[in-house]
């Protein structure tokens, strides 16, 4: 066997225009390939040291079916030209190992013979294009080490015979297609070190002639479909560095030859399934960097490289760094046990504490109520009653009489036919309390409670609005808003208030005030006040 070296542009292919076959593959050739090359059938300079771009007079071999210029120690390089798909007897076609660049010609896919893509470890770029869901023939296509990007084609379905996938090292996005699952031939499915995202769909299962899974380094979420474990070929499935969670399925026991099984750096949980024992050829086992917790069963696994660290409390045989599951258990029913009796004491002293709270607000509560009516109430006799009416609550009997000092003339501000208006600060608020002078027409209690339901009722502008009453055998007030401008009389009597309030106004006063008057009067009424508008 020789070793040729020297440059390949500087032979003379023309002359050799009988020439089918060329196989110069693991010499040591440099040079730019030739751009007149005889008519062949095969061409392999793979493992050499050419360089340059390939020609686009490539295109001329319209009855090549190989095509290898595989591992040139990267000296190879430049744009795919588009007329590589004018090769259609092509069958193998493989450039990896090289510094091709740019996008993958799309004109591949009129290449319908092809069974055989090799483009992997050089720098291409751009998306995977569609047309090569065309070539229905392909068996192998390789894109590992690139920069390929977007998402995995949906056409990819119609790969029927493909058995051989690899995209791993990519910077390829999205999830996989739901056509994905027609690659019924497919036997090894490497996507690794992308950024694949979505769930793994039970669809999977469908994939009954896998032997190896390598969807390592991505973004995966979701669970484990149990239905993996239809793949009952499997031999080595890698799924770390992910976002996973949920349970290790039990289905993967069906996967009797698996020898290397990787679900390490997720988020899973539960226990590690029994079945797992039922692997009697696994030789790389790592579930490390999870939740999982309970016994590993490894006895059946003397050979295996297991990885079981950082997960939150597995027990086992203490070749494999576990704490035995007898102290374990002992340690953790104990454990328990204080756990329970803790929660329950904590319980009991948070409802006590509530109670406790309830009861004291309730005894406040009513110790306020108590103190803020007993004055008025020890006042009262046989027939005698005591009522602060819709004031919901904030001002009460005591209240009025410390505010005007048992109705002092200082705070008198007015007085009438009927009674004496007196200004009340009660808790911030400015109130006019009117003391009645004379109880004699108000005998009749139910009379007098008709004549308050009436007022509490009436809403208008220039009808001041009443808070509340007091009915005593002693005394009766009613307390009303304060306005502080004065009533229309005073207005009426200062010259210059007077003169303000021209005609026109007052009509205006009298036609707004003259229906709920009447109104008011058809009850009987004699204790409104009137705003005065300006």
């Amino acid at each position: 066997m020789c070793n040729l070296s020297g440059r390949l542009d500087g032979l003379n292919f023309v002359a050799l225009h009988r020439l089918a076959h060329l196989d110069l593959n693991g010499n040591n050739l440099s040079g730019l390939i030739p751009q007149s090359i005889s008519k062949l059938t095969l061409l392999d300079l793979s493992s050499n040291s050419l360089s340059g771009p390939i020609p686009p007079s490539i295109g001329n071999l319209t009855s090549l079916t190989y095509l290898d210029l595989s591992q040139n120690y990267q000296f190879l390089d430049g744009h795919l030209p588009s007329t590589l798909g004018m090769l259609h007897y092509l069958k193998k076609f493989d450039l990896c190992s090289n510094s091709f660049t740019g996008p993958i010609p799309p004109s591949l896919g009129n290449l319908t013979s092809l069974e055989f893509i090799g483009l992997s470890y050089n720098s291409l770029s751009g998306n995977i294009p569609h047309e090569l869901g065309l070539l229905r023939s392909l068996s192998f296509l390789n894109l590992i080490g690139n920069y390929i990007i977007g998402s995995i084609p949906g056409s990819f379905g119609n790969l029927s015979k493909l058995e051989l996938l690899d995209l791993s090292v990519n910077l390829i996005l999205g999830s996989i297609p739901s056509t994905f699952w027609n690659f019924k031939s497919l036997k090894k499915l490497v996507l690794a070190s992308n950024q694949i995202n979505g769930v793994l769909p039970p669809e999977i299962g469908f994939l009954v002639n896998l032997t190896h899974v390598d969807l390592s380094s991505n973004r995966f979420t979701g669970s484990i479909p149990p239905q993996i474990g239809q793949c009952h070929h499997l031999l080595q499935l890698r799924i770390s560095d992910n976002l996973l969670t949920g349970p290790i399925p039990q289905d993967l026991g069906e996967c009797s030859g698996l020898y290397d099984l990787d679900f390490s750096r997720n988020n899973l949980s539960g226990t590690i399934p029994i079945t797992l024992a039922q692997l009697y050829q696994l030789q790389y086992l790592n579930l490390s960097y999870n939740s999982l917790s309970g016994r590993f069963a490894g006895t059946s696994l003397p050979s295996a490289l297991v990885s079981l660290d950082h997960n939150i409390d597995i027990c086992g045989d203490e070749r494999y760094g576990l704490t035995p599951c007898e102290a374990s258990e002992i340690d953790g029913n104990s454990e328990g046990k204080r756990y329970k009796k803790r929660l329950r004491l904590a319980l009991l002293l948070a409802f006590g504490l509530f109670c406790f709270i309830c009861l004291a607000i309730g005894s406040l509560a009513l110790f306020c109520w108590r103190k803020k009516f007993a004055k008025c109430l020890s006042k009262s006799k046989a027939g005698d009653m005591f009522s602060i009416w819709n004031f919901n609550g904030k001002i009460a009997f005591q209240d009025i009489l410390d505010a005007t000092e048992n109705f002092d003339e200082k705070y008198c501000i007015g007085s009438g036919g009927h009674g004496s208006v007196f200004r009340a600060e009660v808790r911030g608020s400015a109130f006019a309390v009117k003391l009645l002078h004379s109880m004699e027409g108000y005998t009749d209690e139910r009379a007098f409670h008709s004549e308050i339901d009436v007022l509490t009722k009436t809403r208008h502008r220039c009808i001041v609005k009443l808070y509340g009453y007091c009915s005593h055998s002693q005394c009766r007030f009613l307390v009303y808003d304060l306005m502080e401008r004065g009533s229309l009389a005073s207005i009426l009597h200062e010259e210059q208030l007077a003169r303000e309030l021209d005609c026109p106004k007052r009509f205006a006063i009298v036609s707004d005030v003259m229906s709920p008057i009447l109104e008011w009067l058809e009850n009987g009424g004699i204790f409104t006040q009137v705003r005065v508008l300006s």
